[in-house]
């Protein structure tokens, strides 16, 4: 049998195509293998969206409404705390000024007492009532 080149030629095609067509369809399978996987992932992805992100953005969500209500409540418990803190100060202010007053006018009735020396203005001051000891 003798080959033409002609024969050859188209031999020589069909091997090319034969090539061809199973590198196509080795490309097509490559291709529809990792559009499937894609589809799987992009299902992972929703369902993990749907499962963990989407909770977890709601949560943030309630919990940034709760943090600003409590911060606001922090900020009046503050300024409250200041504010009673300046009448504590005031009123220890006019405490002590009166304990000091006190103690004045204990000490000039102990002087004039141990005297001996009985003045009018003695006499009008009454006796000093029985108190509970003071506690600091």
């Amino acid at each position: 049998m003798y080959d033409s080149p002609r024969s050859s030629s188209i031999s020589s095609l069909v091997t090319i195509a034969t090539a061809f067509s199973t590198l196509n369809n080795a490309w097509i399978q490559i291709k529809e293998e990792t559009d499937s996987i894609a589809k799987r992932h992009n299902e992972l992805a929703e369902a993990l969206d749907a499962q963990v992100a989407t909770p977890i953005t709601t949560t943030i969500k309630e919990y940034k409404k709760k943090r600003e209500k409590l911060k606001l409540d922090g900020r009046k418990l503050i300024k409250d705390l200041g504010e009673a803190e300046k009448k504590k100060d005031a009123a220890k202010a006019a405490y002590d000024s009166a304990r000091r007053a006190l103690d004045e006018a204990k000490e000039k009735y102990e002087q004039a007492t141990h005297n001996n020396a009985q003045t009018p203005q003695i006499e009008k001051v009454p006796p000093r009532p029985r108190s509970k000891p003071r506690v600091d």
